[in-house]
């Protein structure tokens, strides 16, 4: 499950095989935000119409042969049935996507008000999502970007605090998975560990996806590290 995250300038250097051209656009469309929730405007990276471009997609995917926007508009594509789903398989096979993220949130189970946890790198550099996208259109004017981020079963530190998490790509796999068409390189590539990992409480201000301070994302306790 990946439902919330944060998304900040990038200052350090693009993943390898990413033209470093691209981070001035990339920067361009993010508005640094520290509690992102589904339906909003993201900054992506995107392998479009055969060229690598740095794009704004709206978060919640509108397959491209829906005749329109009602629901669902899945925000999440599980790894274990996305190339078998109608939803997914065509954007799955064709149309990749990263999204760069400071760090995302979960909530442990208990009591409202729950407790959030943010998970982020653990250089505090950026998380690379791999995800999948689609160009929604109404047959005259109106067009749409959106995307959806691929999830697999937790492992590692993201289980403390939910079964599922977002797939977070290696900078060395990045390049590689904007450019995968055949679905047994593109699970190779999915299926790689996750960079390491730092997770902590934070804020209860999260709870609530109005509140964007920030200081959102600090930690107010005990950092975990990955080994």
């Amino acid at each position: 499950m990946c439902g919330r995250f944060a998304q900040v300038l990038l200052k350090s250097h693009l993943p390898p095989g990413i033209d470093e051209h691209l981070r001035d656009p990339l920067n361009e469309h993010i508005t640094p935000r520290m509690n992102i929730a589904p339906t909003a405007d993201v900054s992506t990276i995107a392998t479009f119409e055969g060229q690598r471009l740095a794009l704004p997609m709206k978060w919640g995917l509108v397959p491209n042969w829906k005749k329109d926007l009602s629901p669902p508009t899945p925000i999440n594509a599980r790894i274990e049935t996305i190339n078998e789903s109608g939803m997914f398989r065509g954007a799955f096979r064709y149309r990749h996507c990263v999204i760069p993220v400071r760090n995302y949130y979960e909530w442990l189970a208990g009591p409202a008000p729950k407790q959030p946890y943010a998970i982020a790198h653990a250089t505090d550099e950026a998380l690379w999502f791999a995800g999948i996208h689609e160009l929604w259109t109404d047959g005259g004017n109106s067009a749409l970007l959106t995307f959806s981020v691929i999830t697999a079963p937790a492992i590692g530190l993201a289980q403390k605090v939910h079964e599922r998490m977002p797939i977070m790509l290696t900078p060395e796999n990045v390049a590689p998975w904007l450019e995968a068409t055949d679905p047994k390189d593109s699970f190779k590539i999915l299926n790689q560990p996750p960079p390491p990992l730092a997770i902590y409480p934070v804020s209860k201000r999260v709870n609530n996806a109005r509140n964007e301070e920030a200081d959102l994302a600090e930690p107010i306790g005990e950092i975990e590290l990955s080994s």
